[in-house]
């Protein structure tokens, strides 16, 4: 018990520090059943909802360049213990 109360202590700091560079920030759900294809549609509803049209910027960029596919992915930072990270993202294309 002790070791959660310490988590959700350092969470809500962090949250407090984040909110101080006023930049947007989105909450997603906790993944209870691991990750595969349904969860990862689970998690872009819930940025969609939130405003974040990010896969639709990188499409819209790539379309620019006259190419009709690409393999959109998302790299977050390896935080040990982190609860979230900002994301690179990132359009595969073939060459």
């Amino acid at each position: 018990m002790a070791e959660h109360a310490a988590r959700v202590a350092l969470e809500k700091s962090q949250r407090r520090a984040v909110k101080t560079l006023q930049r947007p920030t989105y909450d997603l759900p906790l993944l209870t059943g691991g990750v595969d294809l349904g969860a990862l549609y689970q998690l872009a509803e819930h940025l969609c909802r939130q405003g974040t049209r990010l896969r639709e910027e990188v499409e819209e960029a790539i379309h620019r360049q006259g190419l009709t596919e690409f393999v959109f992915v998302m790299a977050p930072l390896r935080i040990a213990g982190g609860t979230g990270s900002p994301i690179g993202p990132v359009a595969v294309v073939a060459a």
